[in-house]
């Protein structure tokens, strides 16, 4: 959950509509918040049962969308997402999402997180094919790529007082 995978995707509703698309969000994502810009209120993410239950039971309300459920994908392979009650005017959604990036595809693209961890467990995992060399075994290169990784985490939990203490669910 690296600071740079953080991204925004704002959806404005239409009225009368439930579904929309979480456009460049794919499948693969964290929810850190979702909220209703418009009328400067929380959303909260309910199972697809209830949703299913609240659009196709009864009368369908209508007004200020309160809560949210994912619902597949678009042809875009984007998650698809339901609000409810449905929409009766045009409101801001913002879904503060992690997204990770993209698979890597071309020799010019960029690696988002910290680049020595990639060096270092690409190292590792090559002492292990090819063998010791006289170097560091392949175990020991594997322990300092886990103590790498463990201090960029680290530093990169002090940013979100969240990340700071668990709690058993």
């Amino acid at each position: 959950e690296w600071n740079i995978l953080g991204t925004t995707i704002v959806v404005s509703t239409v009225a009368g509509t439930s579904s929309y698309s979480l456009t460049g969000a794919g499948q693969k994502f964290r929810v850190q918040d979702v909220i209703n810009d418009t009328n400067n209120t929380g959303m909260k993410n309910i199972p697809f049962v209830n949703m299913n239950r609240y659009l196709n039971f009864g009368t369908v309300s209508s007004g200020v969308p309160l809560y949210y459920a994912f619902d597949g994908v678009d042809n875009n392979y984007d998650t698809k997402v339901t609000v409810f009650p449905i929409p009766d005017s045009v409101v801001s959604l913002r879904f503060s999402l992690v997204v990770p990036q993209a698979p890597l595809s071309a020799d010019g693209t960029v690696i988002l997180m910290p680049s020595e961890l990639v060096v270092q467990s690409a190292y590792a995992r090559a002492l292990v094919e090819r063998g010791e060399d006289g170097g560091l075994s392949s175990s020991e290169a594997y322990q300092l790529y886990r103590s790498m990784l463990s201090d960029y985490i680290s530093t990169e939990a002090t940013r979100y007082p969240e990340f700071g203490s668990f709690e058993a669910v």
